[in-house]
């Protein structure tokens, strides 16, 4: 069976590293994304456009005139979506303890 191409965005462990920042930290600047998660920031300005474009990441003005925040938009998910994602978020705290 074939996987669809949310499926696969899902199954990239560096787009989830980047979500799983973002629910974990709550918004935030590219810049900060690159530095939280250790990936150069072009690699990460391409998995925020990937993830935006499936509506699982949004943009926000900065109230202080800086970078656009990147913030996880994930009410209008299929709930599959949000287990797939709150698995990999339990896990990577496990991991991390």
């Amino acid at each position: 069976m074939r996987r669809s191409p949310l499926e696969e965005v899902l199954e990239s462990t560096s787009r989830m590293d980047v979500l799983c920042c973002l629910l974990d930290h709550g918004p935030r600047a590219m810049s900060d994304v690159s530095i939280e998660t250790g990936e150069p920031i072009k690699a990460v300005r391409y998995w925020l456009r990937s993830l935006e474009s499936f509506g699982l990441v949004g943009e926000l003005a900065d109230p202080d005139g800086g970078e656009p925040l990147h913030v996880a938009t994930l009410n209008e998910r299929p709930g599959w979506v949000r287990c797939v994602i709150e698995h990999s978020l339990a896990r990577r705290r496990l991991d991390s303890e």
